[in-house]
């Protein structure tokens, strides 16, 4: 497993593996928070939205998408943060 650690979001720990993805992507916050997380394909389209509430383990079904680049946008109450994906 690889992990992407962002700190940008209001000083939050927040991992996101495997990287690359194959099936099932794993959202991990050190502290909870309230989020919503945004998929777009690498042509920028909307694929999927979800949101959560003082979540610390959080994950997203990629099983159903292609192999190839996605883009995964991370918004809290003050911040937002892209994660470049790659699927196998």
């Amino acid at each position: 497993f690889t992990t992407s650690t962002l700190n940008a979001i209001e000083d939050v720990a927040l991992q996101v593996f495997p990287h690359p993805v194959r099936d099932r992507l794993h959202i991990r916050l050190e502290e909870a928070e309230d989020l919503e997380f945004s998929l777009f394909s690498a042509s920028a389209k909307l694929l999927e939205t979800q949101r959560h509430q003082q979540n610390t383990d959080v994950s997203m079904n990629m099983s159903s998408y292609p192999a190839g680049i996605y883009f995964l946008v991370v918004k809290s109450s003050s911040a937002v943060e892209t994660i470049k994906l790659f699927k196998r």
